[in-house]
């Protein structure tokens, strides 16, 4: 509790934890103790641990580590279940070293709990000279590919997006046309497919449209296609080569992130394929007509 900072309350029967202005009270009674006030202390106890630079990814301070795990095993005899825990944004790590901190070096500290863990990897990094390392640690990873997406002209489209539209409440309110681009600019990423949904609501509103129209859905495409201006020659280069044969990644790895430019696809035959973003698709074709352009003029010349 000290090294926590938490502060007890009413005759120390509650504990509040503060972490980055948000409380997380606690009922130390035993008939009040709720699970998921207790998960989300760990998980929190586990982020405070190593947020501090000057202790990042070093050893867990061993009463914080005795603490998580005598909570998990608290978990463990209340529901009978052995817990898993998900280390979520380790996607989002860009620095190599960074990676091999987490992935590699802090990997005993990760061993130590007393739970599964299962972890989002930056997937350049379970390539390359990190795979093995990575493997013999957290076994071969787990691709989770993003969903079918449809043409923006015909073609079916995948019932997945029909489900999310109606959990959302649109029954009636979104036509096929509608929902064709904004599946299609998805990418197949579910996040960007709910957002997109969420701003063409909000779009359709504004413009006083009964049903969601494809004039709204265009506007948040054309919103998002801002995110996808600043690539660099060499970036534009490596997604004519991608484009072009549908594979081979190497220093294109940062693409795959935010904006999402690359999709990594199911494979076919024994082959890994990889597709531009439609997102990303303008930008490329841009750049290829530009490229035609320079040509020409080199040729009249």
């Amino acid at each position: 509790m000290d090294w926590l900072k938490g502060e007890y309350k009413d005759d120390r029967r509650r504990v509040v934890f503060r972490f980055h202005g948000v409380e997380y009270p606690v009922s130390l009674r035993r008939e009040d103790k709720d699970t998921g006030l207790l998960l989300i202390l760990g998980k929190a106890a586990l982020h405070q641990a190593v947020s501090h630079s000057a202790e990042r990814f070093g050893l867990i301070p061993d009463t914080l580590l005795n603490q998580l795990n005598r909570l998990l095993e608290w978990i463990h005899e209340h529901s009978r279940r052995y817990p898993i825990i998900f280390v979520d944004h380790v996607d989002k790590i860009r620095d190599p070293t960074a990676a091999r901190e987490v992935l590699i070096d802090a990997f005993p500290q990760w061993q130590r709990l007393s739970a599964s863990l299962v972890m989002t990897a930056p997937f350049e990094y379970t390539l390359g000279e990190l795979r093995h390392s990575v493997e013999s640690r957290w076994n071969a990873p787990m691709m989770v590919y993003p969903f079918e997406f449809p043409s923006p002209v015909d073609g079916p489209i995948p019932q997945v997006y029909w489900k999310m539209a109606l959990a959302g409440g649109l029954r009636g309110l979104i036509q096929e046309g509608s929902l064709r681009l904004l599946a299609h600019y998805s990418g197949g990423i579910p996040r960007y497919f709910v957002q997109f949904l969420r701003n063409a609501c909000i779009e359709a509103h504004l413009s006083r449209h009964e049903r969601i129209e494809s004039t709204d859905c265009m506007v948040v495409v054309n919103r998002q296609l801002r995110n996808y201006q600043d690539y660099s020659v060499r970036q534009l280069e490596l997604l004519a080569e991608i484009d072009e044969f549908g594979t081979g990644l190497g220093e294109a790895a940062e693409l795959l992130r935010s904006p999402i430019s690359l999709l990594v696809q199911p494979p076919t035959e024994d082959r890994q394929r990889i597709v531009v973003h439609p997102l990303a698709l303008p930008a490329l074709d841009r750049f290829r007509r530009k490229q035609a352009h320079q040509k020409v003029n080199h040729g009249e010349r």
